[in-house]
């Protein structure tokens, strides 16, 4: 992989709320990178560490932003693969072919059955302690 300039931090290769999701890819020697905001939707796509696109894609699950290098078109699509695991992939396109293609999420490795499984464990254990909390607040407030 190519160093970039804003590479520099390794908290990048790992994608959280804050850093975002960064995608890396090379062209005849040239140097893509695509960044994706967990808040905003915005979406940045740098050539040589210089913007060339920057768009917000708040309601859509694709996104796609052209470059062109060394006169040759290509274009990047950004889609969500996965709502629930918050898995995003990156493609570097030249027409219809696919030139390389990225993917990472928030949860990598669990499948969406374990995921749900978990989610239902984590509302009935947060429905259980705000039930608790409740009966605590009535029992000092009713003396």
């Amino acid at each position: 992989m190519a160093t970039y300039s804003h590479q520099q931090d390794k908290q990048l290769e790992t994608i959280s709320l804050t850093n975002g999701y960064w995608f890396y890819f090379e062209i005849d020697g040239n140097h893509i990178a695509v960044f994706g905001s967990a808040w905003s939707g915005r979406e940045t796509v740098f050539l040589n560490d210089e913007i060339i696109s920057n768009r917000r894609n708040l309601f859509g699950f694709e996104g796609k932003h052209g470059v062109v290098v060394n006169d040759t078109e290509y274009t990047i699509v950004i889609s969500m693969e996965n709502v629930l695991t918050g898995t995003v992939a990156c493609k570097l396109m030249k027409g219809r072919k696919v030139l390389d293609e990225q993917s990472k999420g928030y949860i990598k490795g669990m499948s969406a059955r374990s995921l749900f499984s978990k989610l239902i464990l984590y509302v009935l254990a947060g429905y259980g302690a705000g039930t608790m909390a409740v009966q605590i607040v009535r029992l000092f407030v009713e003396k």
